[in-house]
């Protein structure tokens, strides 16, 4: 039997369904796609760049913002 694999963010397991890949940084993370769940989840799907549409982990989005208030690339996360 397998492990379950984890999220990078919280550190708690999940399956592949419940997991996204971060566009950013390849780490997997908790996506929660249901928009009446009240669970933030550990990432979001983000529109920026030429991209268009992906996946990012928090830390990542948060990254980014940070970057973008100085002038930096744009992301902007769909939570």
């Amino acid at each position: 039997m397998t492990e379950p694999m984890r999220c990078a963010v919280c550190g708690e397991p999940g399956a592949v369904p419940d997991l996204a890949e971060c566009a950013d940084c390849g780490r997997w993370f908790h996506l929660v796609l249901d928009v009446r769940s009240t669970d933030p989840g550990c990432g979001a799907a983000t529109f920026g760049g030429a991209c268009g549409f992906s996946f990012a982990c928090n830390p990542c989005i948060e990254a980014a913002e940070a970057e973008a208030a100085v002038g930096g690339r744009w992301r902007t996360a769909v939570r």
